[in-house]
């Protein structure tokens, strides 16, 4: 047994050694042989040619060993007879199975590789043909090689040229396809892509079955992109043009076989896109996410396809859109039972078929940026960019046969658009439309919202609600549109009515409607006026003219064709009626509307009517307004207004119409008061050219005022017309400040603007005048005269012109006014008022005998007077000066104290009067010259003055020189006035000295409230100036003053007088004081020093008859109260006084007393008079008198008042109370008997014998009984006190020796 093993073994090792041995050989053989095949290319090509039963060529053969097994490579392969063209391999490579190949004695190899392979589908016949002959090569032949015979192999770099679906060809690259078949199954996995574009990495799975063959293979196909670029492709093929920027479509495919057939296909789709752009801007389409299914159907003998969505999801520009289904499927038409030679084209297939399509819902808005891949003149597209469409589409339905025009139905749910064409822009709106390429109807529900539809009419309609249920009709007579149910309600109206439109081709259009409106607003009417229907001229008459109202029940019927409206043959039928309550209505938009107007306004095809019976127009009431109007393109509404008004509302009228420059200009210049009655004829064109207007205006006792003149005139009669831009008045009657007045006018256009001329007629009585007046002026004017003048008036754009001219005869009038207006009658002379100018400013002179006036004034808020010249006397009249205001008079006599008390009389009325009436203010004059031979002021004569005055450039100067007084004054600018005079000579009329007043019986009324201050304290105030005085040479009733000098300073609110220094050479005062004003109070102070070597001269110069006399003087003062210098508030008077005399005498007191002491010396002196005869007959002789005292509150108390007298001696103490002017004083007098006889006599206890007692006395004995003191008390008024003696003291005198000797003398 071991040995057969062991010889077993023996036999296989040798056998395996043989096989090896025998390999080996082959095998090196084989090696040796491999480079040599191409020597054996022929008979390879040969054996291929027979194996795959078609022609075969190889231009190149080559063998190498790979690995373990030979590889033969065959280059330039071509396949068919003459079909290098269809079929065509780089390189084939067959890698052998060796030991396969030995064992089935026939060449099995491993793979085979085809590389660079290009096969174009679109040579091949059809495989339904007849074999020929010559076995061309054919799809199925092919596919039995590459599918059957070889079962494995691979593809790389290969490329197919197919048919696409337009008929084109396309190249498909195949980078790598494995094939492996294993018996009669498939498997397929590859990659695939489309040359000359990014559609790559569309990775194929295949896993098939062909057990009937490869016609009927049965499986699935399953297919992958994945970032796949589709931008080429659709540029060049698609859209043609470069505006695709970037895509990517990543989605998968699987497809079902079924026997040959496609029985079900899916594609889901995920994250893909296309993005392109236009103009700068960037738009993208988005398949976020969703599935498509592909399916056979049939139904009935008809087969087709029908394709699902599900769940698709898109978004344009980042906007997603609602998510689509959709739905449509497409049969195939039936074809004939006999056999077809040459199928249908594709293309012609499927637009000869059945089809349907569903679609859930659509927004329209997300569509938009697809257009902008149409071209830009696209008429689709451009739709679309003018529509701008919005809101959604749903249950959109499409069913046709091939190309016909499908039927449809759908829904409009909110959506909007802009205006196109005549379909006008809705903000939402709902509607079910259905219907097919002949007929169709569509319903309409439109909410709330503001519809904007040009076309048609001018404004935006705000639609409340809107119902239309309408339907169309299109065949071979043309196509028409109707309704039988139309509703429309806005905030302004509601209206219902039906309408049918029709548009035949051989026919003009035509329109048949009727409708019924209630109007809430017809001031909204412009919105609703169908501008293609009305036309545009109409339209715009029409919204111009009704302004507003109401009307129940408006209707309009419209019958006819619309080319031939308005029907002026009366070939339709078109009418208006409106019966417009409250309504405005402006019939030219130049002219004033009627407003509350009952207007039936009617329209009868080319004919307007308007008839109202009530209208107001601004403030004016018509009572009749007619109209009528044909309505052409050079149609005319002539109109007739019948209006009553006040005549300053017919003013405000006529100045808001085209009249403004005309009538409205000549009642402006003529106002009129009063109720007006007005009759008016308009023609108002519809072309918009000038509207012609006629009428007049009746007066009946209406007040006219002639604005130039500021001339009101009363009770005026007569009528006015008007004739477009002409206006006359003939003898209208009136009455000015009581006064008949006769005017007479005419207003017309002149080139220079419209003109309007007045003539004036009437009759003055003075008398009468001053009743109405009480004018200051007037009231020393007596008589009558009859005046006429003329006012011509120019009213232009930029404002007016006018000139004046009044003249009033002197004849019949007597003047006491001053010279020179001082006249007497039956003059010859003629007072004349000129005056021209604008609105602005005039120049005005007044000319009487004697005097001229001339001015320009500037008419301001408060007219002013710019510049002027007053010439009187024998002066030069010169025109007016360039600026400046001038004063010329050369005359024998000016009374200017009468012309101040008449300036006066003047001031007073004219401060009476409301501020609103106050008159011109007179300017200050900057000229004067004067030369007067006497001059009546401040009721002193100057005799032959000359003066001079002039405003210089920084300084005010005068020179003035007469027999009274001459110098100069300088004023300059901000700073004080010098006066400089060389001479002044006062001489005051007798009943005119300067301290008479201070005698006079005018009693002082208490007053316990401090005097508030004045208008004329503030006048003083403000316009006193600063000055310097310095007069050389003062004389004052003969007397010599002396030189006089002195300033007065301003500080804020107060005025300082100092150092007013007055020094005659015997008399010198020096004063200093202030006066202050606050906002409702004063206060002034003076203190002052006088002193003097004679009493006597001055005292009788300043009109005191005795007193002080002969005494020299000094005196001090310095004293303060509430109040202005000229208004002392006595209560409240403080200070203290001083004064002392020297040697002189008391006679003639007088009314002096007052002056002389507040303690009544004069009633003291007659008081002793009485009591002591004979010592003071003939006055007090003293040696001084001094004394002082104190005011407080305005009492004045002192207890020292002392006189040294020859007589006695005298004191005073006491006070005297300057309010209630009463004083209160012990009066001590201390005769002197040593100073002579008579004193002792007149003191002697017995004067009545006192000779007598006297002589007997001396004799017997030196020892007299005298009075040695007297006592009195002085008490009651100031003015007139009661002097009491109060007691006497006694005693004996011893009479000296001296007094003895006189007696014995």
């Amino acid at each position: 047994m071991l040995s057969v093993l062991i010889n077993l073994t023996r036999v296989l090792k040798w056998t395996l050694l043989t096989l090896l041995v025998i390999g080996a050989v082959f095998i090196t053989s084989l090696r040796l042989l491999l480079p040599q095949l191409n020597d054996y290319r022929a008979s390879i090509t040969q054996w291929l040619s027979a194996q795959a039963n078609m022609q075969i060529s190889v231009e190149l053969v080559e063998g190498r060993w790979h690995n373990l097994g030979p590889v033969m490579a065959l280059h330039g392969v071509s396949i068919g007879q003459s079909s290098k063209d269809m079929v065509q391999v780089g390189e084939v490579d067959f890698d052998v199975d060796l030991w396969r190949s030995v064992l089935n004695l026939k060449p099995v190899f491993r793979d085979i590789r085809l590389t660079g392979l290009t096969l174009d589908l679109t040579q091949f016949p059809a495989s339904g043909r007849p074999d020929e002959t010559d076995k061309p090569l054919d799809v199925n032949r092919l596919e039995q090689l590459l599918f059957v015979q070889l079962g494995t192999f691979s593809l790389h770099d290969a490329t197919l040229v197919v048919s696409s679906p337009a008929g084109h060809r396309q190249p498909v690259a195949v980078e790598e396809l494995k094939w492996d078949r294993q018996g009669d199954m498939h498997l397929a996995e590859g990659i695939v892509s489309i040359p000359g574009t990014h559609l790559n990495q569309l990775n194929v799975i295949a896993n098939l079955s062909a057990t009937q063959g490869l016609p009927h293979l049965s499986g699935t196909i399953y297919a992958r992109a994945k970032n796949l670029s589709m931008t080429p492709w659709l540029n060049q093929s698609v859209l043609g043009g470069d505006k695709i920027t970037g895509s990517q479509l990543n989605a998968e495919a699987w497809l079902t076989l079924d026997n040959g057939q496609l029985s079900h296909s899916k594609v889901r789709f995920l994250d893909s896109y296309v993005r392109w752009q236009e103009n700068g801007r960037k738009h993208e389409l988005a398949l976020l996410r969703g599935m498509l299914s592909l399916s056979p159907e049939r139904q009935g003998a008809s087969s087709g396809w029908r394709l699902d969505s599900h769940k698709l999801v898109l978004a344009t520009d980042q906007q997603a859109w609602p998510r689509l289904d959709f739905s449509a499927n497409w049969l195939a038409p039936q074809q004939n039972a006999q056999v077809v030679s040459e199928p249908a084209p594709l293309k012609d297939t499927l637009s000869s078929g059945h089809w349907q399509l569903a679609v859930g819902r659509v927004d329209l808005a997300r569509l938009a940026p697809l257009a902008s891949l149409l071209p830009e003149d696209n008429a689709g597209r451009q739709a679309l960019d003018t529509l701008q469409p919005a809101g959604l589409v749903r249950d959109l339905r499409f069913a046709g046969q091939g190309l016909a025009l499908p039927s449809f139905s759908f829904e409009l749910d909110g959506v909007s658009n802009q205006q196109w064409m005549y379909l006008p822009a809705f903000a939402s709106l709902d509607a079910r439309i259905a219907g097919d390429g002949q007929q169709g109807e569509i319903t309409l529900n439109v909410g709330q919202q503001t519809l904007d539809y040009d076309k048609v009419f001018q404004a935006p309609m705000d639609i409340e609600q809107a119902d239309v249920r309408g339907y169309w009709q299109i065949d071979e007579q043309g196509w028409r549109l109707w309704s039988d149910a139309l509703s429309v309600s806005t905030s302004h109206l509601s209206a219902n009515g039906q309408f049918r439109l029709d548009f035949p081709k051989a026919a003009p259009s035509w329109l048949s409607f009727y409708g019924e409106t209630q109007v809430k607003d017809a001031g909204a009417a412009w919105r609703y006026l169908p501008r293609p229907a009305l036309g545009q001229a109409l339209t715009d008459y029409l919204s111009a003219a009704i302004r507003g109202g109401q009307s129940d029940h408006a209707q309009l019927l419209w019958f006819g064709d619309l080319p031939a409206f308005p029907y002026a043959s009366h070939d339709g039928n078109f009418e208006i009626s409106v019966p417009l309550k409250h309504g405005r209505f402006s019939f030219d938009t130049a002219w004033p509307e009627l407003t509350d107007i009952d207007l039936n306004l009617g329209f009868r095809n080319d004919r307007m009517l308007i008839n109202a019976s009530h209208a107001k127009t601004k403030d004016a009431v018509a009572d009749r307004v007619v109209g009528d109007a044909w309505l052409h393109p050079d149609g005319h509404l002539k109109l007739a207004i019948d209006v009553s008004a006040e005549g300053e509302q017919v003013r405000d009228y006529m100045m808001a119409t085209p009249l403004v420059d005309s009538v409205g200009a000549a009642l402006s210049a003529v106002n009129v008061d009063g109720p007006v009655a007005a009759m008016l004829q308009l023609d108002i064109p519809f072309s918009g050219a000038e509207v012609k207007a006629r009428g007049e205006a009746r007066l009946d006792s209406n007040r006219v005022t002639i604005e130039s003149l500021s001339l009101p005139l009363t009770q005026v009669k007569g009528t006015i017309h008007f004739d477009n831009d002409q206006i006359t008045a003939d003898e209208v009657t009136g009455y000015w400040l009581g006064q008949p007045l006769t005017v007479s006018f005419e207003g017309e256009n002149a080139q220079a603007g419209y003109q309007v001329n007045v003539d004036l007629a009437g009759f003055w009585q003075l008398s009468s005048l001053q009743q109405r007046l009480q004018d200051p002026m007037l009231a020393r004017l007596h008589g009558s005269t009859k005046w006429h003048g003329n006012v011509g008036v120019v009213l232009h754009d930029t404002g007016l012109k006018y000139q004046v001219f009044l003249q009033a005869p002197l004849a019949g009038i007597r003047s006491e006014l001053p010279y020179p207006l001082a006249f007497t009658p039956k003059s010859r002379t003629s007072a004349v008022l000129t005056a021209s100018g604008n609105a602005t400013r005039f120049e005005t002179s007044l000319t009487v005998p004697d005097a001229q006036y001339r001015a320009e004034i500037a008419l301001q808020s408060q007219p002013q007077i710019v510049r002027s010249e007053l010439t009187v006397g024998l002066a030069e009249r010169r025109k007016l000066p360039a600026k400046g205001h001038g004063i010329r008079i050369q005359a024998n006599s000016i009374d200017a104290d009468a012309w101040d008390s008449l300036a006066q009389e003047i001031i007073e009325k004219q401060q009476n009067k409301p501020a609103a009436q106050a008159g011109i203010e007179l300017p200050l004059p900057t000229r004067v010259n004067a030369s007067i031979e006497q001059l009546k002021l401040a009721g002193l004569n100057w005799h032959n003055l000359d003066l001079a005055v002039r405003k210089q450039p920084s300084q005010w100067h005068a020179v003035l020189g007469s027999r009274e007084v001459s110098g100069e004054l300088f004023w300059p600018d901000y700073k004080p006035l010098t006066v400089n005079l060389e001479q002044l000579h006062l001489n005051l009329p007798e009943d005119k000295k300067p301290l008479e007043p201070l005698s006079a019986a005018h009693k002082y009324v208490p007053q316990r409230a401090i005097p508030p201050v004045t208008d004329f304290d503030r006048n003083m105030m403000a316009y006193l100036p600063q000055m310097n005085v310095k007069v050389k040479d003062l004389w004052l009733q003969g007397y010599r003053l002396g030189a006089l000098s002195g300033r007065l300073r301003r500080d804020a609110q107060t005025l300082i007088l100092e150092e007013l220094q007055l020094d005659s050479g015997t008399t010198s005062l020096s004063l200093d004081g202030h006066w202050t004003m606050n906002q409702y109070q004063n206060e002034t102070q003076v203190a002052f020093d006088i002193a003097g070597e004679d009493s006597s001269e001055l005292m009788g110069r300043l009109g005191i008859s005795g007193g002080i006399q002969d005494a020299s003087f000094t005196s001090y003062a310095s004293i303060q109260w509430q109040g202005a210098p000229w208004s002392m508030h006595r209560e409240t008077l403080t200070g203290e006084i001083k004064t002392e005399t020297g040697k002189g005498v008391i006679r003639d007191v007088g009314g002096a007393g007052r002056i002389l002491g507040l303690f009544s010396l004069d009633s003291i002196m007659r008081k002793m008079q009485l009591d002591f005869t004979g010592v003071f007959d003939d006055g007090l002789a003293f040696d001084y008198i001094k004394g002082s005292g104190r005011i407080e509150n305005g009492r004045f108390e002192t207890d020292d008042v002392e006189m040294k007298a020859l007589a006695g001696d005298m004191y005073i103490q006491g006070g005297a109370n300057l309010v209630n002017e009463t004083v209160n004083a012990r009066v001590k007098f201390i005769p002197d008997l040593t100073s002579g006889i008579p004193v002792l006599t007149a003191f002697a206890v017995a004067p009545q014998t006192a000779i007598v007692v006297f002589a007997i006395s001396t004799a017997l004995s030196p020892v007299v009984d005298v009075f040695t003191q007297i006592n009195y008390v002085v008490s009651g008024p100031i003015e007139s006190p009661t002097v009491t003696e109060q007691s006497r003291f006694t005693g004996e005198f011893k009479v000296p020796a001296a007094l003895k000797q006189q007696v014995e003398q």
